[in-house]
């Protein structure tokens, strides 16, 4: 039974639900439809954007920071802490008395956003506690619904092959992975949990530093951290200040923002870069022919259609999952989904989506689903088109090995030759990173889930007939789904035991925990560093050694066994309340019905 994206205004009918043939089909449909797509039903109506319409913004880029990267040499950003580097430039160009591109991007990424994109301190207070009251269910939501499924879309796999980006090593065609190693899965980790650190840093993420730390790492590694607004603000420039001395000032979710805004922007210069050399060889060997099939698409890469995708894919998909594993309620009135939109939208600003976009459409729930689901019907092929989603069928099998987990795929290609949205034949052929990155989840530290906990899951959050093509399989019958559902139930539990519990000190207290405890783990998966997001050079996936050191935090030992005798006293109090309340009820209710019974005995 496929997941319903509420409201809908009359009763679906069966017979008359639109399942997609096209992913241009969006152009005729007419307010009330009720459309099928990939396990997912929803009605059309004006908060809906047609094929057309995300047509426009996919051939829409990011301008300010294109016109910044295009005048710049790839060596020199290579990693750069490219925040600190454009502060440097724009520093260099108001000295010069010449204000030039690096002045206008730092004006751009350094204004507030308009009021009407703004989020107020309680809208934030509220969005961020609706994030940390449900965020072992958002972050599984990020990673198997957004993550793993959404860059399994064909034109963003074809951009991740390009940039080598949470993708293992391939064949020489590329049409397969080689067997996954050990090494292979921690890079992906290393770059899951850089996006981790993102969403912590949005959500105002205290940073664990040791308490012998230096006074010279305290002040250039780990900035003050803000809490409220000015943590997703710019700094406030005085007139005897620079812009680098300025960015202590600023807060952690702003720099990581525009940090992030500008790593895109250099992955584009990239792809560019080398659609223009392809195309020359194309041109040399052919001077007549056409550019190579490969290479020849007309969409913009990380275009303002990804972008807002994206965007929607923290915002909104975390809400759509939570509603499935019933840790929300269902019928989308509950505020605090609308002030987590909010959030987002704020930081979508300064990740440079379009102003249109985020007040049309990331200003209330509903206009919010319907933009997911409008760019989910537009970027993936139909499900009823025959090896729609690849112009292969594939069936993945993973098994163990000494050297590590291997992914084996069978690949049969079809004689397929048409076009979709804009990423021709061949793209469709390039594996997509969705079983890499469940692989390089599975048995990772702290918490060594199994590679069929983490399929279960998938196939839980997105459904099966996407799965189905992606080869994420369902792993132990019915007792891998009762084992899910169990965790599930784990996970959802301390909020349950929260919203009836009347102890604010203990909800400020697994607030605290929670917040501690993800900031520690992702630091550590990150090897004791804060990443700054620095772009890497062609060729190498590690950061020099200089840069490294620049991120070095340490580890803090004596913090991380504070946490755990926390967190421990959490679930012991937890689980005794919940205890002592249910005994209390199974002696209420049996006191009760032994004198209902000697009252029917004695009448």
């Amino acid at each position: 039974m496929p997941f319903q994206v509420p409201p809908f205004s009359r009763p679906v009918d069966p017979s008359k639900v639109i399942h997609l043939q096209s992913n241009q089909d969006s152009d005729h449909f007419k307010a009330g439809d009720h459309i099928e797509f990939w396990d997912h039903l929803f009605e059309w109506d004006d908060d809906c954007l047609s094929a057309s319409q995300l047509d426009r913004y996919s051939r829409m880029a990011d301008p300010p920071v294109d016109d910044f990267l295009s005048s710049l040499s790839s060596s020199n950003l290579a990693n750069q802490d490219l925040l600190l580097f454009l502060a440097t430039k724009a520093d260099e160009e108001q000295r010069e008395g010449n204000p030039g591109l690096a002045i206008k991007l730092w004006n751009e990424v350094s204004r507030p956003p308009p009021d009407e994109l703004v989020v107020t301190e309680d809208e934030l207070e509220r969005g961020q506690n609706f994030f940390w009251h449900n965020s072992g269910g958002i972050f599984a939501s990020l990673l198997h619904f957004s993550l793993a499924s959404g860059f399994s879309a064909p034109r963003i796999t074809a951009q991740l092959h390009r940039a080598s980006y949470l993708i293992p090593p391939t064949t020489h065609d590329g049409l397969d992975y080689l067997p996954i190693t050990q090494e292979a899965s921690a890079k992906i980790r290393e770059r899951l949990s850089e996006t981790a650190q993102f969403v912590l840093d949005v959500m105002s993420c205290p940073i664990a530093i040791p308490s012998d730390a230096s006074d010279d790492l305290k002040k250039h590694n780990v900035q003050r951290t803000w809490r409220g607004l000015p943590s997703l603000l710019p700094p406030k420039l005085c007139a005897s200040s620079s812009r680098v001395d300025s960015l202590p000032l600023a807060g952690e979710g702003w720099k990581s923002s525009v940090r992030v805004r500008l790593l895109h922007g250099t992955v584009r210069q990239r792809l560019w870069a080398k659609r223009s050399r392809l195309s020359a060889q194309n041109k040399e060997q052919d001077e007549t022919g056409p550019v190579s099939s490969t290479e020849q698409y007309d969409d913009v890469p990380l275009n303002a259609e990804d972008m807002a995708g994206t965007l929607a894919g923290f915002a909104v998909v975390p809400v759509w999952c939570l509603r499935k594993m019933r840790m929300t309620n269902r019928d989308g009135q509950d505020p605090a989904e609308r002030d987590y939109i909010r959030l987002w939208r704020h930081i979508g600003f300064y990740l440079g989506i379009a102003p249109d976009l985020l007040k049309s459409h990331f200003t209330e729930v509903v206009p919010s689903c319907k933009f997911l689901a409008s760019v989910v019907c537009h970027i993936f092929p139909s499900p009823n088109a025959p090896s729609a989603l690849y112009s292969h069928d594939t069936t993945t099998t993973t098994t163990a090995t000494n050297s590590g987990l291997k992914c084996v795929t069978d690949t049969v290609i079809s004689d397929t030759n048409t076009t979709l949205s804009g990423c021709p034949f061949n793209e469709r052929m390039l594996p997509p990173p969705t079983m890499p990155i469940l692989i390089a989840m599975s048995d990772s530290p702290p918490i060594r889930t199994t590679l069929g906990y983490h399929s279960n899951l998938t196939r839980f959050l997105v459904g099966p007939k996407l799965c189905d093509r992606l080869g994420v399989n369902a792993v132990g019958g019915w007792l891998g789904q009762i084992k899910l559902h169990m965790t599930l139930f784990a996970l959802a539990y301390p909020s349950y035991f929260q919203s009836v519990y009347p102890s604010t000190r203990w909800s400020a207290k697994r607030i605290r925990v929670s917040q501690e405890g993800l900031g520690r783990l992702v630091k550590m998966s990150l090897g004791a560093r804060k990443s700054v997001y620095r772009p890497r050079t062609d060729g190498s996936k590690d950061l020099d050694e200089k840069a490294f050191k620049e991120e070095w935090i340490g580890k803090d030992e004596a913090g991380a066994k504070q946490l755990g005798k926390d967190y421990i006293s959490l679930l012991v109090e937890m689980i005794a309340v919940s205890v002592f309340f249910v005994g209390s009820t199974v002696v209420s209710a049996g006191w009760f019905g032994w004198k209902t019974y000697g009252l029917i005995r004695n009448a």
